[in-house]
């Protein structure tokens, strides 16, 4: 993790450790502790598991059980995850691509984006967008106090 550059995040996760207000320590959740890093792996690292289950706050998950709740805890997008390359590899497989569709979840296929210019200022700023969106209200106030 060092070497990747990683381990500032493994630090956080090691500093973030905190005893949990209430009763909840009665209750078998003692600690609180943010979550780290995600390693995602394929089949065949079963050795990658072993190196990284005595790591504090790493999470390891294999690619075919991936869900929301690993990849987004809390709702929050953004969870650093790191991909070996034989998991993304393995993404081809279990959900296909735009051409082909999944082995693995049967008849799936991603579907292809809707929109075809990126450019969204250019978008909202052009003339057809302009003429039909409504002007601006002059002194709106959000909350009265």
């Amino acid at each position: 993790m060092k070497r990747f550059g990683a381990y500032e995040d493994v630090q956080k996760v090691i500093d973030s450790k905190t005893l949990r207000a209430g009763k909840g320590k009665l209750r078998n959740k003692r600690y609180q502790v943010k979550k780290g890093p995600l390693v995602v792996y394929s089949n065949e690292n079963v050795k990658l598991v072993k190196a990284f289950r005595n790591i504090p706050g790493v999470e390891v998950a294999n690619v075919n059980r991936l869900n929301l709740q690993t990849l987004a805890p809390g709702g929050q997008l953004g969870r650093f995850v790191i991909w070996t390359q034989s998991a993304c590899k393995a993404l081809d497989t279990i959900f296909g691509s735009f051409r082909k569709t999944g082995e693995q979840k049967s008849n799936f296929q991603i579907e292809r984006a809707v929109l075809s210019n990126p450019d969204i200022s250019r978008i909202i700023n052009s003339n057809e967008v302009q003429s039909a969106v409504r002007p601006a209200k002059e002194n709106f106030v959000l909350h009265k106090q």
